[in-house]
């Protein structure tokens, strides 16, 4: 752990004792912090005491290493999907901390192919999870997680990359690899995937704004595209500028930015919603921005990526906008996952180059 205000204070690593760590996820109510390593195996931490000792979870050993992880919005479950096609669904203790998870269902989902990309609706109600050029939904209340299904009228446009569910639950989005994002009306079972249409290359992210208004892409054709969810049928806001492939799009929690990264010309910070305002540009010396998130008081961006192996933070509240250098990696570990903590006490980021994980603590002030 350590302060953002005192970098040179001793941080706290966790370890999981395996190999390089794939994914993590914090839950969100901010008790656990979940992920995964090449062994295939699931550390958990609980951060009411984060020294003391991780809960390991073994998968099956027909399960492979971990492609995705995700929270129910409550942090009560967690959904493990691998790279053989199976997924595992945990209850995890919400009050009582020598209680270890439990396994809800009884053995797995084998879908036949791989799984990749997964998500919880914010109930907890709906899994989502990519396979092949398939999109299934899947009732995680029973047992056994019977009823699954594949989403009608598919991906079609190539194996599922990115799936989500907007935060009030009304949407789910999802994206094959294309140029193009399927759009799922949960409210209306019978309609088919609204189809988003308008970027030339591949897409490599897909986020919904906080409020459930807005769904932006960022694409290998080096553009950004911004749709308003209450009118889905209009063209999109595009958002031109960056000189190389938008590989992650953030929203921040009050709405009034959207942040994206790109290796050549580093992170930009868009005010929203005036697409016309120019872009407060962000460079910081050996750091090439891949990944991209905001503390849920948007009070603070971090960014991780290739370079020194140290994530920047920076304070959106001051002008102009510095970068604070948060080391822990060695240099030349790509750093391929960041996150804030829902209540913004932790910053956690991850290498697959590593088998460690990073955790800075966020004081309040």
């Amino acid at each position: 752990l350590q302060e953002v205000t005192n970098p040179s204070a001793a941080h706290l690593v966790l370890t999981t004792h395996g190999g390089a760590v794939n994914v993590i996820a914090f839950s969100g109510d901010e008790r656990w912090l979940a992920g995964g390593d090449a062994n295939e195996a699931i550390f958990l931490w609980d951060l009411t005491n984060p020294q003391g000792t991780s809960i390991r979870l073994n998968i099956p050993r027909a399960g492979g290493p971990q492609t995705a992880l995700s929270f129910s919005s409550d942090g009560h479950r967690l959904a493990i999907a691998t790279a053989s096609g199976g997924i595992q669904l945990y209850d995890l203790p919400s009050a009582v901390p020598s209680k270890e998870p439990v396994v809800k269902n009884n053995g797995w989902i084998q879908t036949g192919r791989g799984i990749t990309a997964i998500a919880l609706s914010p109930d907890g109600s709906r899994i989502a999870f990519g396979s092949g050029y398939e999109i299934w939904l899947c009732n995680p209340m029973n047992d056994k997680l019977t009823g699954s299904e594949p989403v009608r009228g598919g991906v079609g446009t190539g194996w599922v990359i990115a799936a989500a569910f907007s935060p009030d639950g009304h949407w789910l989005a999802y994206s094959g690899g294309g140029s193009s994002v399927q759009l799922l009306d949960m409210t209306d079972s019978k309609a088919p995937p609204s189809v988003l249409r308008g970027q030339t290359g591949g897409l490599l992210s897909v986020v919904f704004s906080h409020d459930s208004k807005w769904l932006a892409t960022g694409s290998d054709d080096y553009t950004v595209r911004v749709w308003d969810l209450t009118e889905p049928a209009l063209p999109p806001v595009v958002l031109l500028g960056h000189e190389s492939a938008v590989t992650a799009v953030a929203f921040s929690a009050d709405g009034q930015h959207l942040a994206t990264s790109s290796s050549a010309d580093g992170a930009r910070l868009w005010k929203w919603p005036d697409p016309a305002a120019y872009p407060v540009v962000l460079r910081s010396e050996n750091h090439v921005p891949i990944v991209v998130a905001f503390s849920s008081d948007s009070h603070w961006m971090a960014t991780g990526g290739d370079g020194d192996g140290a994530v920047r933070l920076w304070d959106l509240t001051r002008f102009p906008i510095v970068a604070n250098r948060l080391d822990g990696f060695e240099g030349g570990q790509k750093i391929e996952s960041i996150a804030f903590s829902p209540k913004r006490h932790w910053l956690a980021a991850a290498s697959k180059y590593s088998n460690l994980f990073y955790v800075w603590n966020i004081p309040n002030s």
